[in-house]
């Protein structure tokens, strides 16, 4: 037995492998999808385009969602894989195909819920005007809470002045007060002291 012959029963083995997984993989994705429609479908009022006074666009920008962004955006991935030793314009183009696919439904459901959004009679405010809205509301929420600042800073301010002022009269108060002179005896020296202004000087009696 030949070393290429070898390899070649290998290289078989190995891709019968291969091919099983990929048969098992691409079952789940249609599983996938089929589960996701069902889902949809049963929801409510079911897959619908959006319009006014129902949810069907809230369904089919689900179900358009996942069945471009999981199973064909798998399917562009495994495209190399499958055909990697097949001419190159033959994967590149399936690679394509399945990414314009993915993106072709990404852009549907984006839209759809736009005009959901827009149609519904529970949020009947367009969205740009949701988000008018909400930007007022933010800058409300800004202004009350610079208000707040300024009003707690006047208010420290005024408790400070306050307390500086009590503080100055209370100096002018002790400076006005009239000095007095005590008088003490010294009990060693046995002299009468006289203490004015903090100092004492000794007197005879």
């Amino acid at each position: 037995m030949s070393d290429k012959f070898v390899w070649s029963e290998k290289t078989s083995h190995r891709y019968a492998y291969f091919d099983l997984l990929l048969s098992f993989n691409q079952l789940c994705g249609l599983a996938f999808v089929i589960l996701s429609g069902y889902l949809f479908n049963t929801m409510e009022i079911g897959i619908k385009w959006p319009s006014e006074g129902d949810n069907g666009g809230i369904n089919f920008h689900g179900m358009f969602m996942s069945t471009g962004l999981v199973f064909f955006q798998g399917e562009a991935l495994l495209s190399h894989r499958m055909y990697r030793y097949d001419n190159k314009v033959l994967s590149k183009f399936i690679h394509t195909v399945f990414h314009l696919l993915a993106m072709g439904f990404f852009s549907t459901a984006l839209a759809a819920m736009i005009l959901q959004k827009n149609a519904n009679v529970r949020s009947s405010i367009p969205v740009f005007t949701l988000l008018k809205g909400t930007k007022k509301r933010l800058r409300q929420k800004i202004r009350i809470s610079v208000d707040d600042i300024k009003r707690k800073a006047s208010q420290i301010l005024d408790q400070t002045t306050k307390i500086y002022s009590r503080i100055e009269l209370e100096k002018k108060s002790i400076e006005k007060r009239p000095r007095r002179k005590l008088c003490c005896r010294n009990l060693s020296l046995k002299e009468r002291v006289e203490v004015v202004e903090g100092r004492g000087m000794p007197s005879k009696q």
